[in-house]
């Protein structure tokens, strides 16, 4: 079964939880539960779904409860998918379709809790509040980060620790990549070896990724120089 589109009423309110009767987690233990339904995602011109009303029937379908300020909400409720036609999205897909769309509109997601009842606030990056995103992003253990690779819009911490490569160097190399200095942070800390990422966590774990890439091939650069 899909959902299209149900009505919204005051499901959703600027800084207040929106708590669903379809809210209770699954017995998964995941973070982020995968739904039990899907959704149709209204595109085209005449009918289709803002953000405002699209994050309505996201929180109603995965659980999640969404907070947001004012002038976020404002700006959802004139925005759209920009999809040209409706477009049919499955449980296992949810997250990552909606989360895009939001990055598509310069709107991230922090993790407010992961407990019952389950709460993230959106934040669009066009308003002051972006100042305030990196510093909210949740901490995720190295380990653990892949499992937060399918969330494009959620803001995550982590920590990569390098055996080989120089810290130091890695990271000012690194920084060069940063795009918004709002939402990433590339941080080198050099006296325990490991350099500190911020970011959506799509973009962390592919950053996780080439750091220990980096990490494995820099003996064998120093051998291959000193050779």
């Amino acid at each position: 079964m899909q959902l299209y589109r149900s009505p919204l009423g005051a499901a959703l309110l600027a800084g207040v939880f929106c708590l669903s009767p379809q809210a209770a987690d699954s017995p998964s233990q995941a973070p982020f539960p995968t739904p039990q339904e899907g959704m149709i995602i209204h595109g085209g011109t005449e009918s289709a779904d803002t953000l405002f009303e699209l994050l309505g029937d996201f929180s109603v379908l995965s659980g999640e409860n969404l907070m947001m300020d004012a002038d976020t909400v404002e700006l959802l409720k004139i925005r759209t998918s920009g999809l040209v036609r409706d477009v049919s999205v499955g449980p296992e897909e949810l997250y990552s379709v909606v989360e895009g769309l939001l990055v598509r509109n310069r709107c991230v997601l922090l993790d407010v809790r992961r407990e019952s009842p389950r709460v993230m606030k959106v934040v669009s990056l066009e308003t002051q509040a972006r100042s305030g995103v990196r510093g909210a992003a949740r901490y995720v253990r190295e380990a653990e980060v892949e499992a937060y690779a399918q969330h494009p819009a959620l803001m995550i911490t982590t920590t990569v620790h390098l055996e080989n490569a120089d810290v130091r160097t890695v990271g000012q190399s690194m920084r060069a990549v940063v795009v918004d200095s709002n939402v990433e942070m590339i941080l080198a800390v050099s006296q325990s070896r490991q350099i500190v990422l911020t970011g959506t966590a799509g973009v962390v774990w592919d950053r996780v990724q080439m750091l220990r890439d980096i990490d494995a091939d820099w003996i064998a650069r120093e051998v291959e120089s000193e050779g």
